[in-house]
Formats: C-alpha cells, structure tokens, sequence
C-alpha cells in the first residue's frame, strides 16, 4: 500500500514537473512571437493607411475639380453664354399695332 501511494505520489510530481515546462515553453514562445506579431500588425494597418490617404486625397482633388466645374458653369458669364446658343435672349419691346382706348 505504502508503495502504492509513493508511486502515484511520483507520477504526480513527474506530471506536475511535465505541465510547469510544457507551460514555460508555451510562455516563452509566447514573449518571442508576440513582437514580431504585432510589427508585422503594425506594417499592414501602416499600408492600409497610407492607402486609405492616398484615396482620399484622390477625392479630395475630385472634390475640387467638382466645385470648379460648378463655378465656372454658374457664372453669369457663362450663363449668358448658353443662352444666346440657346436661342434665350432679353425681351424686346412689343410694337403697338393700333391704339387702345381713346384721346
């Protein structure tokens, strides 16, 4: 019986001793992959950005153009231009054909 219980008593220390160094290793290899993990992170979200700020400088620009176009097709200038092609012109003075009422 004696035996018995000093045999499982090593078992348990030899488990116990295999758990400590297997969760060691995993910690250690942990603290060596957690900083090449996070720059490799760090380049993707820093591409992804420099990506994302190059759009919208794109359409910044787009912008830009859009409010130029705007502009200059609001301006009476032009206006008055598209409505000579048009055929759009000021009123004329109408021509009295007879009198209207009498004096």
């Amino acid at each position: 019986m004696k035996k018995l219980i000093q045999k499982r008593n090593k078992e348990k220390k030899i488990r116990e001793r295999i758990s400590f160094w297997f969760l060691a290793f995993l910690a250690l290899g942990l603290v060596f992959i957690a900083p090449i993990w996070l720059q490799n992170r760090y380049v993707e979200l820093s591409e992804k950005e420099a990506s994302l700020s190059k759009e919208v400088l794109e359409l910044k620009a787009k912008i830009k153009k859009m409010e130029l176009k705007n502009n200059k097709m609001s301006s009476l200038n032009h206006l008055s231009k598209v409505a000579e092609k048009k055929g759009f012109d000021y009123n004329t003075v109408p021509l009295k054909l007879m009198m209207v009422g009498g004096n």
